[in-house]
């Protein structure tokens, strides 16, 4: 069943406050998802050879790459990518997934470019470069999660998202020496619940 509201006459002093997006005559509720990438389908791409490691005991067992300090000229660095998928509405937010032994702070960037459905398979340029300085929570040994930054890029559904995340090291905004243990990189987008 369709979840659409039909605004008869709607004049531009109308105000709609929610979750919702303007479809034709039809307002259309929305709401945040999370397509999580767990990081034994992320792939090395740059720096120092990193082994990834298993945690746990299968059904309760999880993958981890550890990222260390290093070089600036390569950080060390993975690659994932993904569909946007077809509920997708608008935004675009990348999430590190992780775990480490320190409190100090850790720089991350994520480079970021899709290839989009048309009449060429080139990808476009690296579309948005975002990074952050993350101060973690203070708990050691736990899992946390803190944004990396919004994607600037304009995507739509069905594109083809490419991303290399990477830890920055030896920027002078990041003071951690400690082994940072990625578990997953998380896209949080605004969805659609129905266009119909």
């Amino acid at each position: 069943m369709a979840q659409t509201v039909t605004i008869p006459n709607i004049a531009g002093a109308e105000t709609i406050t929610g979750p919702w997006t303007f479809s034709g005559n039809f307002v259309v509720p929305t709401r945040t998802r999370k397509l999580f990438l767990p990081s034994n389908i992320l792939v090395q791409s740059n720096g120092t050879a990193m082994t990834l490691t298993t945690q746990g005991t299968y059904p309760d067992s999880w993958s981890q790459w550890p990222m260390v300090t290093g070089p600036a000229a390569a950080p060390q660095a993975l690659y994932g990518g993904f569909m946007v998928p077809v509920d997708y509405d608008s935004g675009g937010e990348f999430f590190v997934w992780y775990s480490q032994s320190s409190t100090s702070v850790a720089l991350w960037r994520a480079e970021v470019n899709y290839i989009e459905r048309a009449n060429t398979n080139d990808p476009t340029a690296a579309a948005s470069v975002v990074a952050a300085s993350i101060t973690p929570d203070g708990v050691v040994n736990q899992t946390q999660r803190d944004s990396v930054g919004t994607v600037l890029a304009t995507l739509t559904s069905g594109n083809w998202v490419r991303f290399n995340f990477e830890r920055d090291s030896a920027h002078a905004d990041d003071t951690n020496a400690d082994t940072i243990r990625i578990i997953g990189i998380e896209f949080s987008y605004t969805a659609r619940q129905s266009n119909t």
